[in-house]
C-alpha cells in the first residue's frame, strides 16, 4: 500500500525535491558569503592561592566578561574604529553574522567572529578586545572621579558640622543638673501607668454598675456580677489621695454570718527619699497604703448554698406532708433567715463597691494632676542626658567619619588600575580564507532531506485528510453495509452512460462484474426479502445510477428472468436515451390517467429486458409516486415481470427515494469511488434507515484501477485479470 500511495504521488514527489533542490540553488546564488575566524584572549587572575569559593566566583566572573564582549555598545565601538558607524542590529544586519565568546577550559576567552569580509575576520577580535579595555577605563575613571568628588563634598559638611559643634559645645554652660532631674524623674515615672489602670477599674465598675439596673437579675446575680467586680480590682495600691478621701475597709464575716461595720482607713503623710531636693519633696503629697479588706465569695456563696440545701430538704418534705406541716413551716423559716442574710450581703457589697468607685475617681483626679510636672520633669531629664552625651559622643562621631571617608579615597585611588581580572589579545587561531557559508555539500544535504521529508509527508497528508471512499472494507466497517461489488472505470460513463451488452468490446469484462453483483444481490434475498423488486440509488446526483440500474437489469434478463427497467426520476428522467426512445409515453402519463400501462411499457433490443420510461416532466413527481394509483401499477407490474430495477434520483435534497423504499423490496446503494464524501453517504444512509429502508448493500462505482493503490487491492477486477483466462489464452498454456 505505501509502494501503491507513492506511485499515485510521485510526480509531487518529484516536483517537491526538486523544489527543495531549487531553493538550495537559489540561496547559494544570491546569499552574502561568511567569514569565519577563531581567536584566542587570555585572562590573567592576580590571586592564584585562592579558596574554591574564590575560584568559583573568578570562573563566574570571567563568564561575565566573555559576556560584555558581545554588548551592544561595544560592537558598535569595535565597528566604528574599523569605519562603520551604525547601531548593533545594522552591524549584525549588514557587516558580522555572528559573534560569539565563551570561556575554555583553561579559563582563557575564545571569540568566534562569522563576518561578510575577510577584513573584517582577520581584524574584528583584537578591535573589538582593545575597545572593550578602553572602555572599561573610561567606566573606571568615571566611576572614580564621581567617588571622590562624593566624599568631598561629604568630608567638607562633616567638617563644618564639626567647627559648629566645637562653637556650641565651647559657648555653653553645662549645668550639672542630671542627678536631680533622675530623682524627680523616677517618681513621677509610673504615673501614666497608674492612670490607665485606674481607668480600667472604674470602667470596670462603670459596667457592673449598669448591669445591676438590669430588672430581671436576682440577688445571686447581682452577688455575682459585684464579686467578679472586686476580683479585678487590685490589693495594696499605692495611691495619694486628698486629705478629706475615706477608704472603707472590707468587712470582716462574723461567727454568725453577718458583715462588720466599715472603719475609716488611717492615713499619714509619707515620708520622702532622702535625696530628693527640697523644693520636690515640699511639692509631694502625703502617699499612703490602701489596703482594703476586701471579703471573700464564700459568705455569701456559703448562704446561696445553705438555700440550696434548705429548698431540696423542703420539697422532700412536701412529697410526704403538706405545706402547713410545721417541719414544712420551719424549713420556710431557716429558708426566709438566708434570703435576709443574703440581702444584706448584697447591700453590703453595693456599699463597698461605691466606696472603690469614689476612691478610684479621687486618685484620678490626683493623677491627672500630675502629669504636667510630669512631662516637665522627663523634658529636663531628657535634656540634661542628651547635653551631657552630646559632650562625649559628638565630636568622636564626627572625627571617626572624616577619618573613614579619607580610607575610602585613598582605597579607591589604589584601588583603580588593579583588577583581578585582566586580559591580553594572542592572536587569531583559527582564519578562514574561504567563506565557510553558505556551504554547497551540506546545503545539498539539508535540501535533499527537506525534499525528501515533504516528498513522503505531503503524500501521505493528502490521502489522510481525503474524505472520500474507494475502499470496500472501509465502506462495509463505518455504514455495516454489505459490499455487492465494485465497477471500474471506463471512458467517460458518467456523461453518457450505455448498455455493456456488447461481448466484443473491449469492457466486456465489465459484465463479469455486474454478474457478481447480480449474484451477491440475490444472495441477500436469503437473510431479507428476495430482490424482486429492487431501486438503485445514491447520495447526490451524477454517481451512476443509470449506468448501474440500467446494466444490473441488463445481467438480470441474461438469466432469462423477465425484467422491467423503471425511470422514477420525474424530473430529469434519461433512461430512454439508452434505447434510443422518446420520453413519452412514460411513467407520468401512465400515473395520470393519459396512457395505458402497455402503452408506456417498450419493449428493449435485448431479450427478456423492458423498459418503462418517466414520462413527460412534471414538478409533481413526489405526490404522483407516492399515490395509491402508483402502489396498484407497481402491485401489477410484480406479476409480469420476473426482476423490476428502479433507477431513482439522489436521497439528499429530494425525497423520491425515502417515499419509494416503502413500496419496494430493498435498495441498491451506489457509491462514486473517490468523489463521495462520507458525510454525503453517512446523511443519506440515515435518511433511508429512518424511513425503514431495507438494504441489500452497496456498489463501488466508477473505481479507478489505474491508481497503483485500487490496482493492486482489486486486481482480480482488472482487464489484465481477466484477459489472462480468454480461450487464446488459455489455448497457449
Amino acid at each position: 500500500m505505501y509502494v501503491a500511495v507513492a506511485r499515485k504521488h510521485v510526480r509531487l514527489m518529484i516536483l517537491l525535491l526538486c523544489f527543495c533542490w531549487l531553493g538550495a540553488l537559489v540561496f547559494y546564488v544570491y546569499s552574502r558569503p561568511v567569514y569565519f575566524s577563531r581567536a584566542l584572549v587570555k585572562t590573567d587572575i592576580s590571586d592564584r592561592n585562592k579558596t574554591a569559593d574564590q575560584a568559583f566566583q573568578e570562573k563566574a566572573r570571567v563568564a561575565g566578561i566573555a559576556a560584555e564582549l558581545t554588548y551592544p555598545h561595544i560592537i558598535e565601538r569595535a565597528a566604528a574604529r574599523l569605519g562603520v558607524k551604525a547601531s548593533a542590529r545594522d552591524i549584525q544586519a549588514h557587516y558580522i553574522k555572528k559573534v560569539t565568546a565563551k570561556p575554555n577550559l583553561e579559563g582563557n576567552i575564545e571569540i568566534e567572529v562569522y563576518p561578510y569580509s575577510f577584513d573584517w575576520a582577520n581584524r574584528w577580535s583584537e578591535t573589538l578586545v582593545r575597545e572593550y579595555l578602553d572602555y572599561r577605563m573610561q567606566k573606571r575613571k568615571a566611576e572614580l572621579d564621581q567617588r571622590i568628588a562624593e566624599h568631598a563634598a561629604e568630608r567638607k559638611q562633616l567638617i563644618e558640622m564639626v567647627e559648629e559643634d566645637r562653637k556650641t559645645i565651647a559657648g555653653a554652660k553645662i549645668e550639672n543638673g542630671l542627678l536631680s532631674a533622675d530623682i524627680n524623674y523616677r517618681l513621677l515615672i509610673n504615673t501614666p501607668g497608674d492612670i490607665g489602670d485606674a481607668k480600667r477599674k472604674i470602667a470596670a465598675i462603670r459596667r457592673a454598675r449598669v448591669q445591676l439596673t438590669s430588672p430581671d437579675l436576682d440577688t445571686v446575680g447581682r452577688l455575682s456580677i459585684i464579686s467578679a467586680v472586686t476580683a479585678e480590682l487590685e490589693v495594696g495600691t499605692v495611691i495619694s489621695p486628698s486629705p478629706t478621701t475615706v477608704i472603707l475597709p472590707s468587712p470582716a464575716a462574723e461567727p454568725n454570718g453577718e458583715s462588720a461595720p466599715p472603719s475609716t482607713a488611717q492615713q499619714g503623710p509619707a515620708t520622702p527619699p532622702a535625696n530628693a531636693p527640697e523644693s520636690t519633696a515640699q511639692k509631694q503629697e502625703p502617699m499612703v497604703v490602701v489596703t482594703p479588706q476586701t471579703s471573700t465569695d464564700s459568705s455569701w456563696k456559703d448562704v446561696v448554698r445553705d438555700i440550696n440545701i434548705r429548698q431540696a430538704k423542703q420539697e422532700d418534705l412536701l412529697r410526704t406532708y403538706q405545706p402547713g406541716h410545721r417541719l414544712v413551716m420551719a424549713e420556710q423559716d431557716h429558708i426566709d433567715a438566708l434570703n435576709l442574710r443574703l440581702e444584706g450581703e448584697m447591700r453590703t457589697a453595693l456599699l463597698r463597691l461605691d466606696n472603690e468607685y469614689r476612691l478610684l475617681l479621687e486618685r484620678l483626679d490626683h493623677l491627672e494632676k500630675q502629669l504636667p510636672e510630669l512631662l516637665r520633669v522627663e523634658q529636663e531629664f531628657k535634656r540634661a542626658r542628651d547635653d551631657q552625651s552630646l559632650v562625649s559622643a559628638n565630636m568622636a562621631g564626627w572625627l571617626s567619619q572624616i577619618r573613614y571617608i579619607d580610607n575610602k579615597i585613598e582605597q579607591s585611588r589604589f584601588a583603580f588600575d588593579r583588577d583581578r581580572v585582566t586580559l591580553s589579545f594572542q592572536n587569531n587561531t583559527q582564519i578562514n580564507e574561504n567563506p565557510v557559508s553558505p556551504n554547497r555539500l551540506g546545503l545539498m544535504i539539508y535540501a535533499t532531506v527537506l525534499g525528501l521529508m515533504l516528498a513522503i509527508g505531503i503524500p501521505f497528508l493528502i490521502e489522510y485528510l481525503d474524505h472520500t471512499l474507494s475502499n470496500m472494507e472501509e465502506v462495509e466497517a463505518a455504514f455495516q453495509l454489505r459490499g455487492l461489488g465494485i465497477i471500474p472505470k471506463i471512458g467517460n460513463v458518467e456523461d453518457s452512460p450505455r448498455l455493456l451488452d456488447h461481448p466484443e468490446s473491449k469492457e466486456s469484462n465489465i459484465l463479469e462484474n455486474f454478474r457478481v453483483i447480480r449474484t451477491n444481490l440475490l444472495s441477500m434475498g436469503s437473510v431479507s426479502k428476495p430482490p424482486h423488486v429492487v431501486i438503485v440509488t445514491s447520495a447526490m446526483p451524477k454517481e451512476g445510477k443509470t449506468f448501474v440500474s440500467s446494466n444490473l437489469a441488463l445481467s438480470f434478463a441474461q438469466t432469462g428472468a423477465k425484467t422491467l427497467l423503471i425511470d422514477t426520476d420525474l424530473r430529469r428522467g434519461r433512461l430512454h436515451r439508452l434505447f434510443g426512445y422518446r420520453k413519452q409515453p412514460g411513467l407520468s402519463g401512465v400515473l395520470l390517467d393519459q396512457v395505458t400501462l402497455d402503452e408506456a411499457i417498450r419493449p428493449t433490443p435485448n431479450e427478456n429486458l423492458f423498459m418503462l420510461s418517466a414520462g413527460q416532466h412534471l414538478e409533481t413527481g413526489t405526490e404522483l409516486l407516492g399515490s395509491e394509483k402508483f402502489i396498484g401499477i407497481l402491485d401489477q407490474l410484480r406479476k409480469r415481470f420476473d426482476r423490476i430495477v428502479m433507477d431513482t434520483p439522489p436521497v439528499l435534497g429530494l425525497s423520491e427515494t425515502s417515499i419509494l423504499q416503502n413500496h419496494v423490496d430493498g435498495v441498491l446503494f451506489v457509491i462514486w469511488s473517490g468523489q463521495t464524501p462520507i458525510k454525503s453517504v453517512q446523511a443519506a444512509i440515515e435518511i433511508l434507515q429512518a424511513n425503514g429502508a431495507n438494504f441489500y448493500g452497496f456498489v463501488l462505482n466508477r473505481l479507478d484501477l489505474s491508481a497503483s493503490a485500487n490496482y493492486y487491492q482489486y486486481y482480480y477486477y482488472s482487464h489484465d485479470y481477466y484477459y489472462q483466462y480468454t480461450p487464446r489464452a488459455l489455448e497457449n498454456t
